[in-house]
């Protein structure tokens, strides 16, 4: 949720300025509808919604839609789309930097992230 909240600071900190007077955030993902990760991106709507006072929405299009996550994150490349949510595997794929994040993981017990 907090990469989410990030995310979507980022995209409307980056100039949303339009013609319309509702600016569409268009964001593609291959979860189902029923995921809670899904079910936070409609409540973080509501919020831009209600935050932005009907200026902003975010156009969700879930169940790989749009393609899968590696095609969504060619059509965020190329401006098709605003915002995706991808796996780190296929992050790691476009971003050589990204592989070390999982690995934090594997090396992480219930008595070492007490470290952390």
């Amino acid at each position: 949720m907090k990469q989410l909240s990030l995310l979507l600071l980022l995209f409307l900190m980056t100039g949303c300025a339009s013609d319309s007077k509702t600016r569409l955030i268009r964001l593609g993902h291959g979860l189902d509808v029923t995921h809670s990760v899904h079910q936070a991106m409609v409540k973080a709507d509501g919020y831009l919604n209600d935050l932005s006072e009907g200026k902003m929405r975010l156009q969700i299009y879930p169940n790989q839609q749009l393609g899968s996550e590696r095609e969504c994150l060619e059509l965020l490349q190329i401006g098709s789309l605003d915002m995706t949510k991808v796996s780190g595997a296929v992050m790691e794929n476009l971003l050589q930097t990204c592989a070390f994040s999982d690995c934090l993981f594997y090396l992480m017990t219930k008595n070492t992230c007490s470290e952390f």
